[in-house]
């Protein structure tokens, strides 16, 4: 309902949380345990922000909709559209390939695959 009250205006969000700027370890997301490790925090069972996505793409929500509320959206509302939020060059390029069936094939942070 959220993406059809507010069209291109949703924002999926992962490390908005308590945990948010702290160092690396363990930490609390409503009675769940978070952890992390470099810039990512994932729930104990490796919930993030591609899961996120991708349980929006399975309520119907279209692709470009689904990757644009977990990309570009979060970087426009933080001003920080020239770091983050596309693929360019002189970004940060942090980004995720995919088969057609949203499988993960490989995942680049600041351009080094892991």
């Amino acid at each position: 309902m959220a993406f059809k009250l507010f069209p291109g205006r949703i924002c999926l969000i992962s490390d908005s949380m308590r945990a948010c700027g702290m160092p690396e370890g363990e930490s609390n997301l409503g009675g769940q345990k978070v952890y992390i490790k470099g810039r990512k925090a994932t729930l104990a069972d490796g919930t993030n922000l591609f899961d996120c996505m991708t349980t929006a793409l399975s309520m119907g929500i279209p692709l470009g909709e689904a990757v644009k509320a977990a990309t570009w959206n979060p970087a426009h509302e933080l001003g920080m559209l020239d770091e983050i939020g596309s693929i360019r060059d002189g970004k940060l390029a942090d980004f995720v390939i995919c088969d057609s069936q949203m499988n993960r094939q490989q995942v680049y942070i600041g351009g080094q695959l892991l």
